[in-house]
């Protein structure tokens, strides 16, 4: 097994985490492998993206959505409560998978390295995963630059497997800019409370633990670190990026069926393709 192992891969973090992994999901909804990607690797992999970019590679993806990740296209008024009527916005440029494959060979590998698929099948305890056949969304890395964010919101997937790049300084407050923050096993809360206001999150103050929240989470995450996140349990977003230091991380999409790819309305949307 050692043998299969992507040198661009620790090979003992990798081994180590399979034993930690589905314990993790259980009580935490997200695994952290700190180490996971060698920093060798993680120094090639940023400055080939980034002479990519500056080639006039990658789509600004913008939007207004919901907490469901709806947009006012998919909401109805006969679902006008608080939660569906209240938007946060993301922004964020993307380099899709055809823009990344010459020059960022080990995120492909890594993509179809089975043993991610199986350490996500492990975590998850899902009976089998496929590599997303969507030529543009199956590896891609997200760019978030100064005033770029992720809105709060729930994941539409069970499960989801990101690996930071780089993150942004921590600097000074409560929350540090551009950073990954949730709030854990919220989404019965929520759902039982569809008119909550929802203004806390909007002026980034700390939900108080009072009216039946956890408090918010924000993990400390290294370049090189590898999460795997249960995001459709908690809610969550990353943080204005106040700062000049692009934060960027890799996104891998597996599905529970083979030969599934993005439609068009989604593609477009997110890669402008």
């Amino acid at each position: 097994m050692a043998a299969l192992i992507p040198k661009c891969v620790n090979g003992s973090v990798y081994q180590a985490a399979r034993a930690f992994c589905r314990q993790e999901i259980l009580e935490k909804g997200l695994c952290e492998i700190p180490n996971f990607l060698t920093s060798t690797a993680v120094t090639k992999i940023l400055s080939s993206a980034e002479r990519v970019k500056g080639l006039g590679k990658g789509f600004r993806s913008s939007e207004e959505h919901n907490v469901y990740l709806e947009d006012n296209a998919e909401t109805t008024t006969a679902v006008d409560t608080v939660l569906r009527t209240v938007s946060f916005p993301s922004s964020k440029v993307l380099l899709n998978q055809a823009e990344l494959q010459e020059d960022c060979p080990e995120l492909l590998e890594l993509f179809r390295w089975p043993g991610l698929r199986g350490l996500l099948q492990e975590a998850f305890a899902l009976p089998k995963l496929f590599c997303s056949a969507d030529p543009l969304g199956g590896v891609y890395l997200n760019f978030f630059e100064r005033g770029d964010r992720l809105g709060w919101h729930f994941d539409r997937s069970a499960f989801s497997v990101n690996l930071i790049l780089r993150e942004c300084p921590r600097g000074q407050g409560t929350w540090p800019p551009g950073a990954f923050m949730y709030i854990p096993d919220s989404k019965g809360f929520f759902d039982a409370n569809p008119n909550f206001d929802l203004a806390t999150l909007q002026s980034g103050s700390n939900p108080s633990s009072s009216v039946g929240l956890n408090p918010t989470v924000v993990p400390d995450l290294k370049p090189g670190t590898l999460y795997l996140f249960a995001g459709h349990r908690s809610l969550h977003c990353v943080s204005e990026n106040t700062t000049d230091t692009v934060r960027v991380n890799a996104i891998f999409t597996y599905n529970l069926e083979p030969n599934v790819s993005l439609n068009q309305y989604t593609r477009q949307k997110f890669f402008g393709s």
